[in-house]
């Protein structure tokens, strides 16, 4: 391969960044530009190809300059360096929207310090040249940050652990960078940085340590105060860092299973903040997060310790979420939006166990009705350009759902969710459904024995008197199949390359992650097995999760039905799943018979070959499936119109 100059490597690069960038707006079509049903379909259908080609480009890129710079023994050289660390700032930077690619980032950085550590040490220039290391340390804080928040979102308890080893060593490292001689050596931004990144980097103890945190925030507001630092910055600057302290200190009450005198720093700290807003020493920061974001932290720090003020605050919080801007998308927006709206629904739950029936129905009212208007904002937001943060702020959501006498059931909240954030996943579950309903109502007709064994069901008897009961377990367990991307959508949507192998790790999780989310609510439970094991083979000899048994669960032909569909949905559809032409029906069935006996079941493959169900399914895979895409754009439209209105 002809060696590329640094220019060349750089606009590589940057051309890399924009397709993604692309990719982002191209995967979630705005409504104000789609004009019906059909059209919906239509743009997707050309959006996805067009994501294809910028895709193909991604992949060539990676495959001729990038991976063989990741992947390559040698040092590198400090020009390549240089742009490799580039790159990674276009791939961390939130300024237009979103974390591009974090996963890529995550490895870029792993070769910017392992080439380091190869350096003999006269060549190591980093202390010679304290400006590069400053912004090394301070990019792999960014770094750890992000690989913890996809650890946790994927319940990798090993990799938040070891990002968190990682990201603390680094901050450590980034502290050395406070002794008074080495500070006064950096250029004005850089002792910025410094300031910065020893306030942002003590949150890296959040999880393993907040203890230990807020001793280090603490430390560093002291620091902050020795007028040799406090040169450095700005009176609004230092404010900013001030109230900054506090509010880390404060957004500690987010987090479960903390001790009571944590919650109470917390408390403690948010009423700090609430001063210093109330002096106007917040820089520029009350303006950025918003003013609900104060109220937001106050509430639920008072909601962890049942403080008095709890329902007063509560009321003055409800007040700020129903004067919201409905379709203000900018992060204060997103956290009256969001945020402010989930601890709202939090604290009533904190409220409906203190007090019981003394709740006010206009309470429980607006709890009914704040999962809607979660989803209605996800929904009409420019999902693609901001699909990372919008995966937090729904893991937190589902983390904290409850099911509540009249109001939403998590059945129905899982699909709008899947609907308002990842379209393509919504009709893709919906598919499946319709499929593996084909096939049960095929497979009950002709071999009704197969489902011997059904909850209910221990002669072919039961299952003829049940063949109602059986059809609509099947149809909904399908429906619900994929729910365990609900964690992961950020993954799922990143169309602009193929899947690193981390992230092929967290996508083999979905099942499993799906089944516990299942497990936890009542209208859904039943569907946890299928949900469990729709990506094992029928044989049991490969698939995932590993330590889950099909064939010793009593929805095991469910299970292999719904495997099929699968597989069917994301083999043949155009749209959404697949860059090239996708198969044909009878492609599809020529695998599945090759593959019977091991990754398909038997009796489904033959199944498939029936004339009957064969035209049930090329009507579903074409006609069915753009009914789907047409009932989806109704449904999104119907969401716009009603936010306008109210």
């Amino acid at each position: 391969m002809q060696k590329l100059n640094r220019e060349e490597i750089k606009k590589e690069f940057q051309s890399y960044a924009e397709r993604l960038r692309e990719v982002r707006k191209l995967s979630a079509p705005s409504m104000e530009e789609v004009k019906n049903a059909d059209d919906y379909s239509r743009v997707l259908l050309y959006n996805f190809r067009k994501i294809g080609e910028l895709a193909g480009e991604n992949a060539e890129m990676l495959d001729r300059i990038l991976m063989p710079m990741l992947q390559g023994s040698e040092p590198l050289d400090e020009e390549t360096a240089e742009e490799l660390d580039a790159l990674n700032g276009l791939l961390l930077d939130a300024t237009h929207t979103d974390v591009m690619d974090g996963c890529l980032a995550e490895m870029i950085d792993e070769r910017l310090s392992s080439t380091k550590e190869e350096l003999p040490e006269e060549e190591d220039n980093t202390d010679t040249d304290p400006e590069k290391k400053v912004r090394r340390l301070d990019r792999a804080i960014d770094m750890a940050y992000e690989h913890i928040n996809r650890s946790y979102r994927s319940d990798d308890e090993e990799e938040v652990l070891r990002a968190v080893r990682k990201g603390s060593a680094d901050y450590r490292e980034m502290l050395t960078f406070l002794d008074k001689k080495r500070f006064s050596g950096l250029s004005p931004e850089a002792k910025k940085t410094v300031l910065v990144a020893a306030r942002f980097g003590a949150c890296l103890y959040e999880l393993t340590d907040p203890a230990e945190m807020i001793r280090c925030l603490n430390e560093v507001r002291e620091i902050l105060k020795d007028p040799f630092y406090r040169e450095a910055l700005s009176d609004k600057e230092f404010d900013e860092h001030n109230f900054l302290i506090c509010e880390y200190i404060a957004e500690m009450a987010y987090t479960d299973d903390r001790p009571e005198e944590i919650y109470r720093a917390a408390f403690d700290a948010g009423c700090e903040c609430e001063r210093l807003v109330e002096q106007g020493n917040t820089g520029n920061m009350e303006k950025h997060l918003g003013e609900e974001h104060i109220r937001t932290l106050m509430l639920i720090a008072a909601g962890r310790i049942l403080d008095p003020s709890l329902e007063r605050r509560l009321s003055e919080l409800i007040e700020l979420y129903e004067k919201r801007d409905k379709e203000d998308y900018s992060r204060p927006g997103t956290n009256v939006n969001l945020s402010s709206a989930l601890v709202i629904f939090s604290m009533i739950n904190v409220l409906r166990e203190k007090k019981g029936a003394e709740v006010p129905e206009k309470l429980l009212a607006l709890q009914r009705r704040i999962p809607y208007e979660m989803m209605r904002y996800y929904s009409l937001a420019r999902s693609g350009e901001m699909v990372t943060a919008f995966s937090a702020h729904l893991n937190n959501f589902l983390d904290d759902f409850r099911e509540i006498p009249g109001g939403i059931r998590f059945s129905e909240l899982s699909m709008r969710a899947l609907m308002a954030i990842h379209p393509p996943t919504y009709v893709h579950s919906n598919m499946v459904a319709k499929l593996s309903l084909c096939l049960a109502r095929h497979l009950l007709a002709v071999q009704p024995e197969r489902f011997v064994g059904f909850p209910g069901c221990s002669s072919v008897e039961d299952v003829k008197a049940s063949r109602d009961r059986i059809q609509d377990y099947v149809y909904h367990a399908a429906l619900y199949h994929d729910i365990g991307k609900l964690t992961i959508i950020d993954t799922i949507a990143m169309y602009g390359r193929r899947l690193l192998d981390a992230e092929f790790l967290m996508l083999k999780k979905h099942p499993d992650n799906g089944a516990r989310m299942a497990e936890r609510f009542e209208s859904i439970r039943e569907y946890a097995d299928v949900i469990r094991g729709h990506h094992l083979w029928y044989d049991g000899s490969a698939g995932y999760p590993t330590d889950f048994k099909t064939a010793d669960s009593p929805y095991k032909t469910v299970i292999d039905i719904v495997q099929v569909a699968d597989c069917m949905d994301a083999a043949t559809d155009r749209v959404g799943r697949s860059y090239s032409r996708g198969k044909t029906v009878d492609e599809f069935i020529n695998e599945v018979s090759e593959g019977a006996g091991t990754r398909y079941a038997p009796y489904v493959a033959g199944i498939l070959k029936d004339p009957a169900t064969h035209d049930d399914i090329m009507y579903l895979l074409d006609e069915g499936r753009s009914r789907i895409y047409r009932d989806t754009y109704r449904l999104l439209a119907e969401l716009l119109q009603k936010g306008r209105k109210e």
